[in-house]
């Protein structure tokens, strides 16, 4: 009789309390931490008294330091966002939009960061005839086409408003001396 009493009693308790832990769970779990105000110190260059012309205003290295639009909670239960395309050498930048690219010579290709959603891929155009050996410099022209100048191959290399493979101007072993030696 005992046993019988004790099972009900313990019946009655778990439900309560799985209850209870379910909301509670979610009422925590939703909520968020109130938004922290950091400010930074403002870094310009040259110093004063000279007039500043650039200012710092952040770092880029991967996806990881773009903005992401998961809650902290998704990254709770499933991790930080993987970092994809690390910039290891970069050497020029362009931006476009909501778009950045940016020339890397240790990868070798130019990277596209969309700074609106976060995401990042290679420059579509960057493989098989229009694959960049050496980026140099990236510019965009009036059309909206991209213009790579590839140090590698002496070469402009033009890719369109889709980021597809169109054309280049100049060639390997034309140009300035120091590109024909094949010390550009």
């Amino acid at each position: 009789m005992v046993s019988v009493n004790l099972r009900r009693m313990a019946r009655r308790l778990k439900r309560p309390t799985r209850w209870l832990a379910a909301v509670m769970l979610f009422a925590f779990g939703c909520a968020g931490a109130p938004p922290v105000s950091r400010e930074r110190p403002l870094v310009l260059f040259p110093l004063p008294p000279e007039k500043p012309r650039v200012q710092y205003l952040g770092s880029l290295s991967s996806t990881a330091d773009l903005p992401s639009h998961r809650s902290k909670f998704s990254e709770f239960l499933f991790g930080p966002p993987e970092a994809r395309h690390p910039l290891l050498k970069p050497i020029n930048a362009l931006l476009s939009g909501s778009k950045l690219y940016i020339c890397d010579t240790m990868l070798n290709t130019v990277v596209v960061y969309d700074l609106v959603s976060g995401d990042s891929h290679v420059l579509a155009g960057d493989r098989g005839i229009g694959k960049i050996q050496q980026p140099n410099n990236i510019a965009i022209d009036d059309e909206g086409r991209l213009l790579v100048a590839d140090k590698a191959r002496g070469a402009v290399l033009v890719y369109g408003p889709d980021e597809r493979y169109l054309h280049a101007w100049g060639a390997a072993g034309r140009g300035c001396p120091r590109c024909r030696r094949g010390r550009a």
